[in-house]
């Protein structure tokens, strides 16, 4: 099964793209993973923030599909620990869906409705800026394939 990030935003910084781009490569010697990013439409931020959510989860609709297990992140979802989510990983990637799927939504988030229709996953109750988000995911993702296969970076 194939792991995708989708994540709203194209972004350019090269200190955060060093780091995504190693821990890629790392999460890649155990599964496929692709990072997916959705170009935001120009002037977004001059809607009401509503609006705002509401066409990020139209350019999130478009990509996704029902034969993928879909879940999104949220401050408000499911935590685990590092174990846990090992365990919870494991248990996703035998599902028989066509890629697991993670989602990052846009700087407001995600709408009750839109979330309900997903499991929500939390890594941590705090709020980042989503290029954090974006490194904190992809570092607990490759922890968690450690867990799994046993080797002692978790450590």
């Amino acid at each position: 099964m194939n792991i995708l990030l989708y994540t709203i935003g194209v972004h350019k910084d090269k200190n955060y793209y060093a780091i995504e781009k190693d821990l890629i490569n790392k999460i890649q010697h155990f599964n496929k993973f692709s990072l997916i990013e959705i170009e935001e439409p120009a002037k977004i931020n001059k809607l009401p923030i509503h609006d705002q959510i509401k066409k990020y989860e139209e350019l999130i609709s478009k990509k996704i599909s029902e034969s993928d297990y879909n879940i999104v992140l949220d401050s408000k979802g499911k935590e685990y620990t590092s174990e846990k989510f090992a365990q919870q990983l494991s248990a996703w990637l035998l599902t028989r869906k066509k890629n697991l799927v993670f989602i990052i939504g846009g700087p407001h988030g995600f709408s009750d409705s839109f979330k309900k229709k997903f499991p929500c996953l939390s890594l941590s109750q705090m709020t980042f800026n989503h290029l954090l988000v974006r490194i904190i995911f992809l570092e607990q993702l490759y922890r968690a394939f450690c867990i799994i296969k046993n080797i002692p970076y978790h450590y």
